[in-house]
C-alpha cells in the first residue's frame, strides 16, 4: 500500500510517504520519505503538491483534519484555503482520503501538541530521515510521518474487509478515522 500523509499548514505544510507490504504475520514499511509543501506568494504551492501526488500515486491519502485554533482572520483564511486545496487536489486525482483528528492520532501515539515531541519521536522511529528532521521547523515533516505511521498501524490491525478498527474493549477506544469518498459522478459533472 502507498500512503501519502499530509500535515496541512496555513502557508506551507508537509507530506510523508510510506510504501508498505504485508509480511509473514505482520505488515512492513518498505520505503519512507518526507518533505515540506513549499509556499508560493504566501500560499500553498499546489503544483508542488500535485507533483508529489503524481510521483507517488498513493492508494490512500491521510490528512490531518482541520481544527480551529487561535489565529488571526488572515491566518484562518490561509489555513482554510490550503486545506481546501489539498483535499481538492487529492479528489481531482481520485485518491481516497482519510481525515484524522489531531487529538486522536496524537493521543494514540503518546504525543502532545508540542512540535518538538513529534520531532523527537519521528527521529527515533525513522533514524535514516534524521537529516530531514534536524531543524525545529521540521516538526511538520515529523507530524506527517507520524500521521502516516498511525494510519499504517491502525489499518494493519483491521480485519480484512473492515473499514474501522477497534484496538480496545470499549467503543470509545476505537480510532476515530472518518472517510471522505471520491467525488461522485454527479458532483464531478457540476
Amino acid at each position: 500500500m502507498r500512503i501519502l500523509s499530509i500535515d496541512p499548514g496555513s502557508v506551507s505544510g508537509a507530506w510523508a510517504y510510506h510504501r508498505t507490504a504485508p509480511g509473514p504475520g505482520v505488515s512492513m514499511i518498505l520505503d519512507v520519505d518526507c518533505d515540506d509543501i513549499p509556499p508560493v506568494s504566501k500560499s500553498l504551492d499546489v503544483l508542488a503538491l500535485l507533483a508529489v501526488i503524481d510521483r507517488f500515486q498513493p492508494d490512500v491519502a491521510v490528512v490531518e483534519r482541520a481544527m480551529a485554533f487561535k489565529q488571526g482572520v488572515t491566518g484562518a483564511f490561509n489555513y482554510g484555503a490550503a486545506y481546501g486545496a489539498i483535499l481538492g487536489l487529492l479528489q481531482a486525482r481520485h485518491v481516497p482520503i482519510e481525515l484524522i483528528s489531531p487529538s486522536v492520532w496524537k493521543g494514540r501515539m503518546g504525543l502532545d501538541s508540542e512540535g518538538e515531541t513529534s520531532r523527537d519521536k519521528a527521529r527515533l522511529l525513522y533514524p535514516t530521515l534524521h537529516p530531514k528532521l534536524s531543524r525545529k521547523k521540521d516538526h511538520n515533516r515529523a507530524e506527517a510521518l507520524l500521521l502516516g505511521r498511525y494510519f499504517f498501524t491502525q489499518s494493519s490491525q483491521r480485519k480484512p474487509g473492515s473499514r474501522s478498527s477497534k484496538t480496545g474493549s470499549s467503543p470509545s477506544s476505537a480510532p476515530e478515522i472518518s472517510s471522505r469518498s471520491r467525488l461522485s459522478a454527479s458532483a464531478a459533472a457540476v
